[in-house]
């Protein structure tokens, strides 16, 4: 479970990674992800409508979620994309424009 951020509101860096997290929540207040990497890979992240907690970081550049269930998706990359326009660079690949 991913708690107790509210109050980390200048925080720039996540890594939540191998953590056995199934929900990405309770990140909405973390506005200043800038230089971000959230870095959720390895664990059980399934649906797609958990990227919307991401939506107030609208500086957000590297999400890893490498080995989730969400990567087997064939449109993993376009799907966060979509979600996460601010994103340049997924896993350890860059976004190409």
């Amino acid at each position: 479970v991913i708690e107790n951020l509210d109050a980390l509101s200048s925080l720039q860096s996540l890594f939540l990674g191998t953590n056995k997290i199934t929900k990405l929540q309770n990140l909405d207040s973390l506005h200043n992800l800038s230089v971000l990497s959230i870095q959720m890979n390895d664990n059980q992240i399934d649906n797609w409508s958990d990227l919307d907690e991401l939506k107030n970081a609208k500086s957000l550049e590297t999400v890893y979620l490498e080995r989730n269930p969400l990567q087997k998706d064939p449109q993993y990359r376009r799907k966060i994309m979509l979600a996460l326009p601010s994103v340049r660079q997924i896993d350890a690949t860059f976004i190409r424009f």
